[in-house]
C-alpha cells in the first residue's frame, strides 16, 4: 500500500513486503552463524541479546501499532535467557510478521506513538527496517552480500534519516545510524533520531534524541 501524496512528492516508498525481506534476511544470517560466535560482543550486547533485543523490538512495535498509544509503552517482552537458537529465529519471524499484518492495515491517515514521533506506516517501517538492517549487519557479519539490500537500505534512510549524506544505501544507513563514517564524514553521534513522522512533516533539519531511550 503506498499513498498518492508519497507517490506523486516522490518520497521513499516502503511497504510490509519491505520488513519481511529485512526480516528474512536477519533470520538467515542469524541462522548460519558457527556456534562459537553466539556470545561475541556485537558491539552492544552478544550476538545472542543482538538477536533476542530484535525479538523485543518487533514485539514493541506491535504494540504499538495495534493499541495506538498516548504515550511510551511499558515494552512487552524484554528478552529470553532460556531461549534456543531455533526459538528465537522462529520469534523473530512470527514478531515481524505480525508487525508488516499490523502495518498493511495501517491507514494512510493513521498515527501511532512512538518516542522520535507520531509515526505512519511508513515511519514505523523504516525503524523496523533500521532495527533489523543495522544490528544484523553489526552482530551477523558486516558483508551485506546481497545488492538487492543497498536499495532498500537507501529507501529506509530516505524516509526516516534524510539528512543524511550522499553515498550507497548501507553506507548512509550505518553513517546516520553511528556506525561508519562516510568518506570524510564522521559516523553520527549518540544522540541520532528518526524522523518517524510523515514525510512531509520533516523540517530539513536532522533530528537529535536529548535522552536515551529507555528500553
Amino acid at each position: 500500500m503506498v499513498s498518492l501524496e508519497a507517490r506523486a512528492a516522490g518520497w521513499p516508498v516502503l511497504t510490509p513486503d519491505d520488513l519481511r525481506v529485512a526480516a528474512d534476511w536477519a533470520g538467515r544470517r542469524f541462522a548460519v552463524l558457527a556456534d562459537d560466535a553466539w556470545d561475541r560482543p556485537a558491539p552492544d550486547w552478544t550476538t545472542r541479546r543482538t538477536l533476542d533485543h530484535l525479538v523485543d523490538t518487533m514485539e514493541l512495535y506491535a504494540a504499538y501499532v495495534a493499541t495506538r498509544p498516548a504515550g511510551r509503552l511499558a515494552p512487552p517482552r524484554d528478552g529470553d535467557p532460556g531461549a534456543s537458537r531455533a526459538e528465537l529465529l522462529a520469534a523473530l519471524a512470527g514478531s515481524s510478521e505480525r508487525l508488516a499484518v499490523l502495518l498493511a492495515g495501517m491507514a494512510d491517515g493513521d498515527r501511532a506513538f512512538h518516542p522520535s514521533g507520531l509515526a505512519d506506516r511508513t515511519g514505523w517501517l523504516g525503524m523496523a527496517c533500521t532495527e533489523l538492517l543495522v544490528h544484523t549487519w553489526e552482530a551477523a557479519g558486516q558483508d551485506p552480500g546481497d545488492a538487492a539490500l543497498d536499495e532498500l537500505a537507501a529507501r529506509v534512510v530516505d524516509r526516516v534519516l534524510p539528512w543524511a549524506p550522499s553515498g550507497g544505501g548501507w553506507a548512509r544507513l550505518l553513517q546516520a545510524t553511528g556506525r561508519t563514517p562516510l568518506g570524510d564524514v564522521p559516523p553520527a553521534d549518540a544522540d541520532w533520531w528518526w524522523h518517524s513522522a510523515p514525510r512531509a512533516a520533516w523540517d530539513g533539519r536532522p533530528h537529535r534524541r536529548t535522552s536515551p531511550p529507555p528500553w
